[in-house]
């Protein structure tokens, strides 16, 4: 599903809840295990948050997903997955800012905050801190200073924009998420902002190669 084949032992997620009735949290966990006692998103009631998950997949290619309390609509975004002998090594870094659009304490190309239907792009390999051989990096995405209910996309410089969420908040909220992005050729990521203005800051922690 969603280009995990059926080898895959894990999967990256942006995990996101929505109309949520009263405080409560998630469990993630393989379909076939007992579900453990562990939270993977915790919220307050009428909050709108996500969070990134790694789950380990289970019988028949799936996952369960447990909620404790109210209701809440649940979006689920696959970033990523891990198999047996495939894919890139992870290469943890030092936490590095490498964008801040906020004007006093501006890093990176940007110094306003994103605008409703805005995209914008981001060089993260070929420098210092990321090798230009990385096909994916790890960030630290912060939103502030946010004036309406809205959400960003993440995504490589060379795909179109996808309909999915990497980040999501309510009017007035800082939040924060971690979000991983393949890089494409470019050596670049485009970040879009929905609705009302935000600004972004972004922690670079890792890359894939």
């Amino acid at each position: 599903v969603g280009g995990v084949p059926a080898n895959a032992t894990a999967v990256t997620l942006n995990v996101t809840v929505t109309g949520t009735t009263a405080a409560s949290f998630l469990t993630i966990w393989p379909k076939g295990d007992t579900q453990p006692t562990a939270s993977n998103l915790n919220w307050s009631a009428g909050q709108t948050i996500p969070n990134a998950v790694v789950a380990k997949v289970g019988t028949g290619g799936q996952i369960d997903v447990f909620n404790n309390a109210g209701t809440a609509d649940v979006i689920l975004d696959v970033a990523g997955y891990f198999a047996k002998g495939t894919g890139a090594q992870f290469h943890p870094l030092t936490p590095t800012r490498t964008l801040d659009s906020r004007p006093a304490s501006k890093v990176g190309p940007y110094d306003t905050p994103w605008g409703p239907q805005t995209a914008r792009s981001l060089a993260v390999a070929g420098g210092a801190t990321v090798p230009a051989s990385a096909v994916a990096v790890q960030h630290n995405m912060t939103v502030t200073d946010t004036s309406a209910a809205s959400y960003l996309t993440v995504f490589p410089g060379d795909q179109p924009q996808p309909l999915v969420s990497s980040l999501n908040w309510s009017t007035g909220r800082t939040v924060a998420n971690q979000v991983i992005t393949p890089i494409g050729g470019t050596g670049v990521i485009w970040i879009a902002n929905r609705a009302g203005t935000a600004d972004v800051i972004a922690d670079v922690n890792g890359w894939f190669g």
